[in-house]
């Protein structure tokens, strides 16, 4: 009986042992309850023990003030919740790195609650969000990144979806990948440049189901928007994007936003030399429509059952359309207005317009 006694109080001593060296050889800092650190505080690697409540008019979670530059958040699987106007995860402006990732945020869902699910502004950000599961509140917004990478969330119900806004300082880019978005009541996914540019950014394999005015993704050198699939909303729109890769993408049920003047389809204005080609728009206000962009290759898409023209260039100049399919549209299947010269137009198919 004394063997089996000392036996168990060794294996016990062993296991507390193994526990205290995980720990020490992480070195992570655990948070289980609402916390705002500053300075020097705030820098370092975290790990969240527990689900949180958060307390009406008091942040969940907030890295504050100078002193602030690296930050590592891991969820750990648990659920961080707050009352309306009560933000839950907070960034310093002065960060220049921060990462959060494998949990739950959850705000009372609606648009007029106040909740931030994670922010973070400034001016030179690198910015790592990854398997968060947002419900409610703004979701996701970084403002002032110069890089970012935005993979495997779902944010449903919340005002906008994921909002990135890079840095006026620096040239910025990021991928935005894998993402969720269901149910955004403004904009699912919004990329805009600052003055610092965005060069290469990824917009690839991303689900949107919503309500809302879809996609905008503004001044985006090189951009790669790539196997995205776009359910109702306002549909997509990039703008000021030369050297684009538009391909593979579906986008259905999209309708007109007159809140910001486009929608319905998948628009690109402003920018040349694109790549558009194979794309699916289907029962939508409108089709596949670009605008004042030149040199662009529009191949092998597929526009059907649009309330408005299958294919539309406008002002677009050494175009190149081959290959495209537009059928049972209410206008024409392919048309090209007067203000669009230079444009080959072969092996395409429109019937039923």
């Amino acid at each position: 009986m004394k063997t089996t006694s000392r036996i168990l109080l060794f294996a016990t001593l062993l296991l507390l042992c193994a526990a205290a060296s995980i720990q020490a050889e992480e070195g992570r800092i655990p948070i289980f309850e609402p916390v705002e650190l500053s300075g020097a505080d705030a820098n370092g690697q975290f790990v969240v023990t527990r689900d949180i409540a958060g307390s009406a008019g008091l942040r969940t979670i907030a890295f504050l003030g100078t002193g602030v530059e690296e930050v590592d958040l891991d969820l750990n699987g648990f659920t961080l919740s707050s009352p309306p106007g009560t933000d839950l995860v907070v960034f310093a402006s002065e960060l220049r790195r921060f990462t959060i990732r494998n949990g739950s945020l959850r705000a009372t869902a609606g648009v007029a609650n106040g909740t931030l699910g994670v922010l973070a502004t400034g001016t030179d950000h690198r910015a790592i969000v990854t398997n968060v599961n947002v419900v409610g509140g703004y979701g996701v917004a970084l403002v002032g990144v110069t890089s970012f990478v935005v993979r495997d969330n779902v944010v449903t119900e919340a005002n906008n979806g994921i909002l990135i806004s890079t840095s006026n300082v620096a040239r910025a880019t990021g991928v935005a990948e894998g993402n969720v978005i269901r149910d955004a009541t403004i904009s699912g996914l919004a990329v805009t440049a600052g003055a610092g540019g965005l060069r290469s950014a990824r917009v690839v394999n991303n689900q949107i189901d919503q309500d809302g005015s879809g996609i905008n993704l503004m001044a985006a050198e090189g951009l790669v928007f790539e196997g995205n699939t776009f359910v109702g909303g306002g549909g997509v729109l990039l703008s000021l994007c030369p050297g684009a890769r538009v391909v593979g993408n579906v986008i259905q049920d999209a309708v007109f936003d007159p809140a910001f003047g486009f929608g319905g389809g998948l628009r690109l204005a402003s920018s040349p030399s694109a790549l558009v080609q194979g794309n699916t728009i289907t029962n939508g206000d409108e089709g596949l429509v670009v605008l004042t962009s030149k040199n662009c290759l529009i191949l092998e898409n597929v526009t059907t059952s649009s309330a408005a023209h299958g294919i539309h260039l406008l002002s677009a100049a050494q175009g190149h359309l081959e290959g495209n399919l537009a059928n049972d549209n209410a206008g024409f299947g392919i048309f090209v207005d007067g203000g669009s010269s230079g444009v080959r137009i072969g092996g395409n198919s429109a019937t039923g317009n």
